[in-house]
């Protein structure tokens, strides 16, 4: 029994100490860029309206004026009701300080609410503003361009983002005199769309003479990164 234990303890050792010296699989780690250029085919117009009044029931009423008046103007270009969308509002009254006395004194009331409009047509942009202007809708700021079927680009910058990463781990295998064998691991990092809004402030343009400032999409610009890990052989 004793001699069968020993055997035993000899034969894990021995695993053991094959299992330590088997040699680790050899790889190497690299990062791939993607870029991808395209020019946007949808606008969105952030708008806010803001009215403060003595009274809460006469600024809702000419925020609510406003409101229809951002309506109309949006039927007029043909955009559904499903392409404006609600993003905020704000109602309280307002106070400011008495000088000398640094009481609070009751100012009113502020009503604000912001609303987007998308523009399945961004080349309508100018037109849109100058007619927001026109009826008396001055805070736009904000404005930014986006691609209506992105999913395309995405794919051709991870495609881009993954040969540039093989193509940097081919020569480094090569430079280390080994062959490059089957990707191991795969990890996408952040990315994405780069994009800055555009600032359009309509109120220099509410007279009805105002021409439609020059507004242009440029280009989309999405980059993707991965770390790839390889076998070498």
């Amino acid at each position: 029994m004793a001699r069968n234990i020993i055997l035993f303890a000899a034969a894990a050792l021995w695993a053991g100490a094959a299992a330590a010296q088997a040699p680790m699989p050899r790889n190497v780690t690299v990062s791939g860029e993607g870029k991808v250029e395209a020019v946007p085919d949808r606008a969105i117009l952030p708008v806010t309206l803001e009215n403060k009044e003595k009274t809460l029931a006469l600024a809702k009423q000419k925020n609510d004026a406003q409101a229809a008046a951002l309506m109309k103007v949006a039927e007029s270009f043909g955009l559904p009701k499903e392409k404006l969308k609600t993003t905020g509002f704000y109602l309280a009254p307002q106070y400011r300080f008495e000088p000398g006395t640094n009481r609070q004194i009751f100012d009113g009331y502020l009503v604000s609410r912001s609303i987007e409009l998308t523009l399945d047509k961004q080349e309508q942009t100018e037109e849109v503003i100058a007619a927001l202007a026109k009826a008396g809708i001055d805070r736009i700021q904000g404005l930014r361009f986006t691609l209506s079927h992105p999913k395309e680009q995405e794919a051709q910058a991870r495609k881009e983002a993954m040969d540039d990463a093989r193509a940097k781990a081919s020569q480094l295998a090569a430079a280390a005199g080994a062959k490059l064998g089957p990707v191991m691991t795969i990890q996408l990092q952040g990315g994405g769309w780069r994009d800055a809004p555009r600032p359009v402030f309509a109120a220099a343009m509410a007279k009805a003479e105002a021409v439609p400032p020059p507004v242009l999409p440029g280009l989309e610009t999405l980059e993707q990164q991965v770390t790839v890990t390889y076998e070498l052989q």
